[in-house]
């Protein structure tokens, strides 16, 4: 099998194709991140691509969707795949889809709104946590 890795900022990507290849897998790499991602990926011919999921900021919808592409429109598989990837490093969604299955979950509050934020707060008592949707 032909494994396709991303290449990632942080060098994972290296780690990766040695414990593949530890296992006797082929290894590809390619560049997500290219504007020739796709020339990039498809020229490797991998049946499975590989990436390191991390939120990339301002690229986390970019690369949702070159993710989306590989695997709907090219009928590849991907790990993490965008099921995964939709909720990754993203409290909010987290904690909609663990309440949806019943996993238990502490006393939450969401809102995008100030003055709602500011008549709950007033009836709370201490320790309370709060956090944006995408702080650590």
């Amino acid at each position: 099998m032909r494994i396709a890795i991303a290449q990632a900022y942080n060098g994972i990507h290296k780690e990766l194709r040695r414990k593949f290849r530890e296992k006797g897998y082929e290894v590809r790499l390619f560049d997500i991140d290219s504007a020739r991602w796709l020339d990039n990926a498809l020229r490797t011919k991998a049946e499975v691509f590989v990436w390191f999921a991390d939120d990339k900021h301002s690229q986390y919808r970019l690369i949702l969707d070159r993710i989306y592409f590989l695997e709907r429109y090219v009928s590849k598989k991907c790990f993490p795949d965008t099921n995964m990837y939709y909720s990754f490093n993203d409290k909010i969604k987290q904690y909609y889809i663990l309440s949806w299955l019943g996993a238990p979950q502490i006393n939450t509050f969401i809102t995008f709104n100030k003055d709602q934020a500011l008549q709950r707060i007033k009836g709370m008592d201490y320790p309370v946590v709060l956090k944006d949707a995408h702080s650590f």
